[in-house]
């Protein structure tokens, strides 16, 4: 029992983490559409700018 209690915090946090990887892609696509830079070139500059 003690153990199925630790799982579901576990899962939980891994989907967190991937809902936030699906929304930052998501950012720097709107961002590069609305401002006709490429997503991936403003995520290289996030990455270099701030360690995202």
């Amino acid at each position: 029992m003690l153990q199925g209690m630790r799982t579901v915090p576990a899962v939980t946090v891994m989907l967190m983490s991937l809902a936030s990887f699906s929304a930052q892609a998501f950012c720097f696509e709107t961002a590069g559409v609305k401002y006709g830079i490429s997503p991936r070139l403003l995520e290289a500059i996030a990455r270099g700018e701030s360690h995202l």
